[in-house]
C-alpha cells in the first residue's frame, strides 16, 4: 500500500520569497509550524503520515485519535526513509523545504526540480496577485 506524507510549512511564503535552500525563518513562523505541525491530520488520509518536528506523547496521540478517529501516523525526518512513502503533500514547494526532506535522504526523484521551484516562486509573486 503507498503511504503519503503530510506536511504543514506555513513559512512557505517567506521561503518562496527568500529563495535560499538555508533560509531561517523567522522565531514567529517557525513556532507557528511547531505548534500546528499536526494540523494535516484533519485532511490527510487514512493511514497516512504527518511529519512532525517532535514525536508527540504517546497519551496526547491516543486521546487525540479517540476524541476525533484519525488513523495518522506521526513521523520524524529521521524516520522517512525507513518507510514506504510514495507521495508528499506539503502545505507549499520551497527550496527550503526540498533541501530538508532531501537532507532526510528523500530521493530527488520525489521532490519537485529547480524549474518547477522557479516556476512555483513566480506564480507566488504578489505581481500575479489579482
Amino acid at each position: 500500500m503507498s503511504k503519503s506524507i503530510y506536511i504543514f510549512n506555513p513559512d512557505n511564503d517567506l521561503c518562496l520569497a527568500n529563495g535560499d535552500p538555508n533560509y531561517l525563518p523567522p522565531l514567529t513562523a517557525r513556532k507557528m509550524e511547531d505548534d500546528l505541525a499536526f494540523l494535516p491530520a484533519w485532511y490527510a488520509g487514512q493511514d497516512d503520515f504527518v511529519l512532525l518536528p517532535d514525536m508527540p506523547e504517546r497519551e496526547w496521540l491516543d486521546n487525540l485519535q479517540k476524541c476525533i478517529d484519525i488513523h495518522i501516523k506521526p513521523i520524524l525526518n529521521a524516520e522517512i526513509v525507513m518507510n514506504d512513502i510514495s507521495s508528499f503533500f506539503p502545505w507549499g514547494w520551497n527550496q527550503k523545504l526540498i533541501n530538508q526532506l532531501f537532507q532526510a535522504g528523500v530521493s530527488m526523484s520525489f521532490l519537485p526540480d529547480n524549474e518547477s521551484v522557479k516556476k512555483i516562486r513566480q506564480l507566488s509573486h504578489r505581481s500575479f496577485a489579482v
